[in-house]
């Protein structure tokens, strides 16, 4: 159920964007080594403050691609993304709350994500 749920998401994520969703959809062994090599470029990024990066290595960590799945990093990471503006970190978050996959479901914070990615969405938002 994890893999299939995975892409799901991811595709629900990424959508419209084709390139990027692909190492998330692809659980062959060189599509993994590309998740694991990408964490390693994204996660220096994450920490110097790039809301884009932080959002990647968010992915990555909740849901295990490529790196050992760590969902209360992984949460960490997307909302700091969310913080930055990125507007996919703000829905995998309205998602991951409403849905308690991996965590205690949260209305109220979810609403909140939802809100401010539809805002984003209609100003242009930080990450198109």
């Amino acid at each position: 159920m994890r893999p299939i749920l995975c892409g799901a998401v991811a595709a629900l994520l990424l959508a419209g964007s084709p390139a990027q969703s692909g190492f998330f959809l692809d659980r062959s062994k060189s599509g993994l080594e590309l998740a694991t090599g990408e964490h390693g470029v994204m996660l220096p990024r994450a920490k110097s403050g790039i809301a884009s990066s932080q959002y990647f290595v968010g992915l990555y960590r909740y849901f295990g691609v490529g790196v050992e799945q760590d969902r209360e990093e992984g949460l960490m990471w997307l909302r700091r993304a969310a913080e930055g503006g990125i507007e996919g970190a703000q829905r995998a978050l309205t998602f991951i709350l409403n849905s308690g996959i991996g965590t205690a479901p949260d209305p109220v914070e979810a609403a909140k994500w939802q809100a401010l990615a539809e805002e984003g969405w209609k100003g242009g938002g930080a990450d198109r």
